[in-house]
């Protein structure tokens, strides 16, 4: 006999029925057979064991033979069938004698086998195309058993990459939707905020754009300042706006300037910022304004800042009264201020119980109380500075207002009506019938019937509702469309049988913002029919 043929190993893949496999190739004994299983990703290997799991034909045959599962193969599973011969050679040959040829030839075998299962250990091994070649090639297999990496250059196993990465994922934001780009170079990104677009993608946003960060006043272009912070914001007074420095700091500003004198309104120059608050326009536009001549009822007002103030503005020259309260000093202040002037009086109010000093002149007169009473008309204060502008504090004698401030012939009026803490300002208010009329625009609006809804202006939120026939499985239509969404729907079926009676249990079959297909279901039998015959729903959304 001959070794005709390279193989020394059979594969196969079980299929839950086979359980008789080749092995094309010869074998001097059963016992050189090494069968092997594995499940179907090639992992959990297990050798199977002579006359218990398996047994073999074909012995000392050119062709093979066969392995016999006692069971059938797993279906997926991996089944290996491998020669193994003892590495020993057990024939005896001497000088004198006949020359056993089929003796020599068993014995030449036996070593190119040996020779054969070397050959296909090393084709086991990881090892390089060439001689030539930098790299290992695995073959498309795992590498597995890994040893923690020590320097730079050794191999990472898989669970210290997903630790690695893991450690990364806690501490980062992350999103599970999409790809996120890289954000922009230092220039572009400087002194920016990180917001979201349309898309769900990172985009940069300016503070000034967004209100989200507050803006330290700390004075004006006409008195001159050092801007040393980012967000340390100068009042243009000339025309009423605020501006930001964008570019380089710190940035002095002399007196008398301009934002464009001292290097324009652009970006990395002066940027124009809108305070915390709101316009006329959009107040009118976000709120209802509750204000009439009779002026606005309120629980109380808090001011509540490092330095609080309440101011009164004029809207003839900008002039303006401020009551400010200086925690350090515990005194409260009155100033007048005149535009482009600055300040131009100073009532304080120190600590000391009944005491009033003014900044304009030192003397400090000490009262405990100060009647100004007229038994004819109006009961009146009068506050007159150098340039003859009057302020008066008095008592309105003709139409039930108690307490008034007021300033000229009058630039404006603060009344404090008779009613407890309703406090009317004359100017730019609206009638009782203009109220009216806007908070008609706030009501809800309805369409009350069997299949109807009812609608938020406010919040664009619709809630409708309706039935339709159990028979129904037709499509059926909203009683309007939902601009936008369909957030969700409610479903009902009512029965006031007292007795037995079949339930039917409502279904939707599909739904979008314009209608749905709705169907019931029988879920109980019972002695009566169902008194109901329509289905009850509900739906919600903007």
């Amino acid at each position: 006999m001959t070794v005709v043929t390279e193989v020394s190993s059979n594969e196969y893949i079980g299929n839950g029925v086979t359980t008789e496999f080749d092995y094309k190739f010869r074998v001097f004994s059963d016992e050189h057979l090494v069968v092997t299983v594995t499940d179907s990703n090639g992992d959990n290997e297990r050798k199977l064991t002579l006359n218990s799991d398996y047994t073999v034909t074909g012995v000392n045959s050119d062709k093979g033979g066969k392995i016999i599962l006692k069971s059938p193969l797993v279906n997926g599973n991996k089944l290996l069938i491998a020669r193994n011969l003892p590495a020993k050679q057990e024939v005896s040959f001497r000088n004198q004698g006949r020359f056993y040829a089929e003796t020599h030839e068993n014995a030449f075998d036996y070593l190119t086998m040996l020779i054969q299962r070397v050959l296909g250990n090393l084709s086991l091994f990881l090892k390089r195309p060439s001689m030539l070649s930098n790299y290992f090639d695995a073959k498309n297999y795992r590498v597995s058993n890994i040893s923690q990496p020590k320097s730079d250059n050794d191999a990472v196993n898989f669970g210290l990459m997903k630790s690695a990465i893991r450690d990364k994922d806690v501490r980062s934001l992350r999103v599970n939707d999409i790809d996120i780009p890289a954000l922009p170079d230092v220039a572009t990104r400087k002194n920016k905020q990180i917001g979201f677009d349309a898309n769900g993608k990172p985009t940069l946003l300016d503070p000034s754009q967004t209100g989200a960060l507050g803006y330290v006043l700390v004075d004006s272009f006409e008195k001159g300042f050092e801007v040393t912070a980012r967000y340390q914001a100068l009042h243009y007074e000339k025309e009423g706006g605020y501006y930001r420095w964008d570019g380089q700091l710190p940035k002095l500003v002399a007196k008398n300037s301009t934002p464009e004198s001292t290097g324009g309104i652009k970006v990395g120059a002066w940027m124009r910022i809108v305070l915390d608050s709101y316009t006329k326009a959009e107040t009118d536009d976000k709120f209802v304004k509750l204000v009439d001549t009779r002026g606005v009822t309120v629980a109380g007002l808090n001011i509540t800042y490092g330095n609080p103030r309440l101011s009164f503005k004029t809207t003839k020259d900008n002039s303006m009264v401020d009551f400010v309260l200086d925690p350090d000093s515990k005194t409260l202040n009155i100033d007048g201020v005149k535009s482009g002037v600055g300040l131009e009086y100073r009532v304080q109010v120190p600590k000391s119980n009944g005491t009033l000093a003014l900044t304009n002149n030192p003397t400090v007169v000490t009262v405990p109380k100060l009647y100004v009473t007229n038994t004819t008309s109006n009961g009146e204060l009068e506050l007159t500075a150098a340039n003859k502008n009057a302020w008066v504090i008095g008592a309105n004698n003709t139409d039930q207002r108690l307490f008034a401030v007021k300033r000229g012939s009058p630039d404006f009026t603060v009344y404090f009506p008779i009613k407890a803490g309703v406090l009317a300002l004359q100017g730019d208010n609206y009638t009782k019938s203009e109220v009216d009329s806007k908070l008609a625009t706030a009501k809800w609006t309805a369409s009350k019937s069997t299949n109807g809804w009812m609608k938020d202006p406010s919040t664009g939120v619709i809630i409708q509702w309706g039935r339709v026939a159990r028979s129904n499985s037709s499509r059926n239509s909203f009683p309007i469309a939902f601009p936008n969404t369909l957030a969700g729907m409610g479903l009902a079926n009512f029965n006031s049988n007292s007795n037995l009676s079949e339930m039917y249990a409502p279904n939707i079959m599909d739904a979008n913002n314009s209608g749905f297909t709705m169907r019931q279901t029988k879920v109980t039998t019972g002695s009566n029919a169902s008194p109901f015959t329509d289905m009850r729903w509900i739906a919600i959304g903007w």
